[in-house]
């Protein structure tokens, strides 16, 4: 699995037989057979992704190009849960899952992940760290280093692009800010 920067405020994550562009901007020009939205809101231009089959921006169960997904509305934002070459994946902004650990949301809580991806939209609570069971915290977005601050993380791995094979991932948390 490989997550790269396509924009500030976007990201590619590649499995070894699809790949996913979550809110894609006007600036970006890519491939993918899967597009997710984290907003209801968010739009773009999908003359811009070549090879796309589904978009998915809203909640439900899904099952597109050999990955399966599940997605969650919450105040208006989405939570996806992603099963991607056999390893986990939970996708959503960080003020959408703070929201759902408060409701109890069976997505972000009670369940283990290989990796979490948020899309850092505020400062973040450090009980989040304790709610999600996973090896991997990908952050990412506008305030994606303040928000790593904020949960205690003082040495950050900072790249643009995060690649690993879900056996090789550290048994310790690992927090990445992807820039």
């Amino acid at each position: 699995m490989e997550v790269v920067v396509l924009s500030k405020n976007s990201i590619k994550i590649k499995g070894k037989k699809v790949s996913i562009v979550v809110d894609p901007q006007k600036e970006v020009r890519t491939s993918a057979e899967v597009v997710l939205l984290l907003s209801k809101t968010s739009s773009f231009d999908s003359s811009k992704i070549e090879g796309k089959r589904i978009e998915i921006s809203g909640p439900g169960e899904y099952e597109a190009s050999g990955i399966k997904i599940a997605g969650e509305l919450m105040d208006g934002n989405l939570i996806y849960d992603i099963t991607l070459d056999y390893g986990n994946i939970l996708l959503a902004k960080s003020t959408a899952i703070e929201k759902s650990l408060q409701k109890k949301s069976e997505l972000a809580e009670g369940k283990d992940y290989h990796v979490a991806i948020l899309a850092a939209d505020n400062l973040m609570n450090s009980d989040i760290l304790t709610k999600i069971s996973t090896r991997v915290l990908i952050l990412y977005g506008e305030k994606a280093e303040e928000a790593a601050k904020s949960l205690g993380k003082q040495d950050l791995k900072k790249t643009s692009k995060f690649s690993a094979a879900y056996e090789k991932l550290p048994q310790e948390m690992e927090t990445v800010v992807l820039e």
